[in-house]
């Protein structure tokens, strides 16, 4: 055999093996990377869970739900009821986030991650015992989100992870309806403000204000602007379904305080009939904050504070509001919308605009 054959079947080789390792490598099972638990708190030990969230640059305060013997409640709003369901499922989601090796080892990786100490999505503190773990979590990419143990550097990706699974706010883990009538059942309605009283009874299935419903009252004529007002049944009936289901924005405690302004107030009572039984629901309504009034029921511990919109009609309100021209001759009472568009708030109306069009295709 001649040099050149030698050397021919030495490159065949080498192509050979060459061919053999590649496909080794291709087929051979991939490396399974193990993953391990972020916490190393068990569910069952853990008895506090205290969420703070960054609204702009502005830290709110945050919510703390503790563990008691009778289930769970919010201590920050002095052991307010709070449903098993959404801790069970917070629990749940804690003990889920698994890592692997982490995805940025310095502090100055933190404020882009958004898990530094001043600059976060969510700041979460355990409680098992007296053992405290806090830790940060951050936006990641999709479906996905960046966590960080306090005290540590290292930042981990957590796959399946969502920043807006985590609820900062206290009315995500209780029941929000803190007055509940249906208005069907509804058969008065009476409201003393620092205008004066309003009161409202239902007469064959209509609202109308007691002295005014008997009243003879000649239809209005083009020549007769002068005519005696009658009772408005649809801004009395707006108004009722408005009071007669109140939603919690926030708890807020037990104890009364001056700035709650529950001592000068407006009173609402409702009066109606449930399952034959007749029922009473007394509250009152306090101080406007931002957006929000103080109010407190009757026959509830708890103080709340609820949407402005629900309740500032009952504060400002006089009978004149709820009192109408009659329809001239030949008219006829126009009738109610379907949906009166009037009872949604001014914030899910605006919140459905936008919606409407983000789903609009701009042109091209």
């Amino acid at each position: 055999m001649n040099k050149l054959n030698r050397t021919l079947l030495i490159v065949l080789g080498i192509q050979v093996l060459l061919a053999v390792a590649a496909w080794a490598l291709l087929h051979r099972p991939p490396v399974e990377v193990k993953k391990t638990k972020f916490l190393s708190v068990a569910q069952a030990d853990i008895t506090a869970v205290d969420i703070t969230a960054i609204q702009g640059e502005d830290e709110q305060e945050p919510i703390r739900l503790t563990r008691k013997d009778k289930g769970w409640s919010l201590a920050t709003a002095d052991d307010f009821p709070v449903k098993q369901e959404p801790v069970d499922k917070l629990l749940a989601l804690m003990d889920g986030i698994k890592v692997d090796a982490p995805i940025a080892t310095t502090a100055a990786s933190h404020v882009k991650l958004n898990v530094a100490k001043d600059a976060f999505d969510r700041k979460i503190t355990v409680t098992a015992g007296s053992k405290k773990t806090t830790f940060f979590v951050g936006r990641g990419g999709r479906s996905t989100a960046c966590v960080r143990m306090d005290g540590s550097n290292d930042v981990y990706e957590a796959p399946g992870l969502s920043v807006w699974d985590i609820n900062s706010r206290s009315n995500a883990y209780i029941e929000t309806k803190y007055v509940d009538a249906e208005e069907g059942m509804l058969s008065e309605v009476t409201v003393t403000n620092p205008k004066g009283q309003l009161q409202f009874k239902k007469q064959d299935g209509k609202w109308t204000i007691p002295g005014m419903e008997a009243a003879p009252v000649a239809p209005a004529t083009k020549k007769d602007t002068a005519a005696v007002k009658v009772p408005d049944e649809q801004a009395i009936a707006s108004l009722v379904r408005k009071l007669a289901s109140i939603t919690i924005a926030e708890p807020v405690g037990r104890t009364a305080k001056k700035e709650h302004g529950l001592d000068n107030t407006t009173v609402v009572t409702l009066s109606g009939t449930k399952d034959d039984k007749p029922f009473r629901i007394t509250y009152t309504v306090g101080a406007k904050l931002d957006n929000h009034r103080i109010i407190k029921a009757a026959d509830n511990d708890f103080i709340v504070r609820v949407s402005a919109y629900s309740v500032d009609s009952a504060v400002d309100s006089v009978v004149d509001n709820f009192l109408k021209e009659p329809p001239a001759e030949g008219e006829s009472e126009p009738a109610e919308p379907e949906g009166d568009m009037g009872d949604i708030p001014p914030e899910v109306l605006q919140q459905l605009q936008m919606q409407g069009m983000q789903g609009m295709q701009l042109p091209q």
